[in-house]
């Protein structure tokens, strides 16, 4: 098989990068003609190239769910890295639970180098990178099922990072991937609220706690209503953005 040029080899990078197949037609049956023999052959970047173009196909309703499957666990046989976009397909939670649990096996050193991420926080980084994963789930949906059973993993695993906390109250509240259960959000929202000026928190914990604790006490969600607590909690996340507000004008 002929060596691909720089341009060729370009082009197929830019396709797995960003691909939407359902545009662009003779551009997308170019580069199948350069990927499909290599992926045939077991080339593991290719395998996944394959495999997104059949998640496309699931996207637009033409279906291909399985062929997906079937090419990301060929690249899984060569690149490890490839059991996060494979655990995103599979059809059972349990499976595609498993699945992200072993992508985090294959974390050493140097790939929790490259992200920037310690040893000790793997499991939220996970957790959050399913929350918002959409690029290789068949239906363009985070998968919500299986992110709030991460989090809840790094709760147990003694965790107390109030983003987790954080998630888990908004998913409980508003029925992401679980059971609506007002009592289970208010005790995971008013937690992230009580410990949100921990070190490691985020911008989200500032900007959505503040306003998710004062609608439970509003509204008696999980609690009893109590619209002054609320009011004091709101004036209080005024107060926290005008003296940051203060503090970065300086």
């Amino acid at each position: 098989m002929k060596e691909l040029t720089g341009q060729e080899k370009a082009n197929i990078a830019f396709w797995l990068y960003d691909l939407n197949l359902s545009l662009w037609p003779q551009r997308r049956k170019e580069v199948l003609e350069l990927v499909l023999p290599r992926a045939e052959e077991g080339d593991a970047e290719c395998c996944r190239y394959m495999g997104k173009v059949y998640i496309n196909n699931c996207r637009i309703g033409e279906g291909g769910a399985e062929e997906a499957r079937q090419w990301m666990r060929k690249a899984v046989e060569k690149d490890s890295d490839a059991l996060f976009s494979l655990g995103s397909i599979l059809e059972d939670p349990d499976e595609r639970e498993q699945c992200y649990l072993r992508y985090l096996e294959t974390f050493d050193d140097e790939k929790l180098a490259f992200y920037r991420i310690s040893r000790e926080g793997l499991l939220e980084w996970l957790a959050n990178r399913v929350e918002n994963n959409s690029s290789y789930t068949l239906d363009g949906k985070p998968d919500q099922t299986v992110a709030v059973r991460l989090w809840q993993r790094a709760i147990d695993g003694d965790s107390e990072s109030p983003e987790a906390h954080m998630y888990l109250g908004k998913a409980y509240l508003d029925g992401l991937g679980v059971e609506v259960d007002q009592q289970k959000a208010f005790y995971h929202i008013q937690y992230a609220y009580e410990h949100r000026g921990a070190a490691s928190t985020t911008n989200s914990i500032w900007e959505e706690v503040p306003e998710l604790y004062a609608r439970c006490l509003r509204l008696g969600l999980g609690t009893d209503p109590n619209g002054k607590t609320a009011g004091d909690v709101m004036g209080q996340f005024r107060e926290d953005w005008d003296y940051l507000d203060d503090m970065l004008s300086r």
